[in-house]
């Protein structure tokens, strides 16, 4: 989610699968590590808005809306 290109038509995705990306996309309770993997990804998300985190139902939801 760090990398950044200098062309404007490209994007990273980063894609997490399974409960543990629900959790880090979640408001919940958290110790300092997941904390922190909450910032850095808030973090260089805002740094590059052209990059995306998806989670399965995102990753789907893309890839159905780029097959119509």
């Amino acid at each position: 989610m760090s990398l950044k290109e200098t062309n404007p038509n490209i994007s990273y995705i980063s894609f997490l699968d399974g409960s543990y990306s629900n959790i880090l996309l979640s408001d919940g309770k958290a110790g300092d590590k997941l904390k922190t993997q909450r910032k850095e990804i808030k973090k260089y998300l805002k740094k590059n808005p052209k990059n995306y985190w998806l989670n399965t139902v995102g990753f789907k939801d893309l890839f159905s809306d780029l097959a119509n």
